[in-house]
């Protein structure tokens, strides 16, 4: 869940509500200046949702606060080695989910280490998962990173420019590589792609 605030400036009597269920405020009636806390529970489905804050004081029209989370992304990983990216920053929420389900590398500074923080959008990484099961995952727009010369990990719906010439597509099941032009329709999933020449 996410908490957030709503400073009332007021002198008079004022009564706020909600009108869903995933929303909680610490109060619902009170007077003059205030600030109100509220959170927001995580939206874990793959629809998004809307829920409206109404606050009301005695002698003034009524404000509402629109609340519009988006739907989740359904990750499908299968069980064993496979390389991920994504086209946006997960969210914290998100990649949580991810590190409790199995574990994940990317490559830095010459060595592989383990992720510890959210990795950039549009950056793919190792990860491995000890068994197939489905995630729901989210996020938030980023700045995409320039690529490097020479091989890059990377979400072919990111830097589709690059993508559309071929990448190089690792496959779980045969543990193999394979050359791939034709957009890959899993969510998440991440291709190599080798860099000659950087563009000034």
């Amino acid at each position: 869940a996410s908490s957030n605030s709503i400073n009332i400036n007021t002198n008079t009597s004022w009564s706020i509500s909600k009108n869903v269920s995933w929303i909680t405020l610490d109060t619902t009636i009170g007077s003059n200046n205030r600030t109100v806390s509220f959170s927001v529970a995580n939206n874990d489905s793959s629809s998004s949702r809307l829920g409206k804050i109404n606050i009301s004081a005695a002698g003034c029209d009524t404000k509402t606060l629109i609340i519009n989370q988006k739907a989740y992304d359904t990750l499908n990983l299968k069980k064993g080695w496979q390389t991920l990216a994504f086209p946006y920053r997960l969210d914290n929420h998100s990649f949580e989910r991810l590190k409790t389900s199995g574990r994940a590398w990317i490559y830095n500074n010459g060595e592989y280490v383990e992720i510890e923080s959210v990795p950039s959008a549009g950056i793919g990484f190792w990860y491995y998962a000890p068994k197939a099961t489905s995630l729901l995952i989210s996020g938030d727009d980023a700045d995409i990173p320039k690529l490097n010369m020479g091989w890059n990990l990377i979400s072919p719906a990111v830097y589709s420019e690059f993508a559309s010439h071929g990448i190089m597509v690792f496959s779980p099941s045969d543990n193999t590589y394979v050359l791939s032009k034709n957009s890959i329709d899993r969510f998440g999933m991440a291709g190599w792609l080798f860099i000659r020449e950087m563009n000034k």
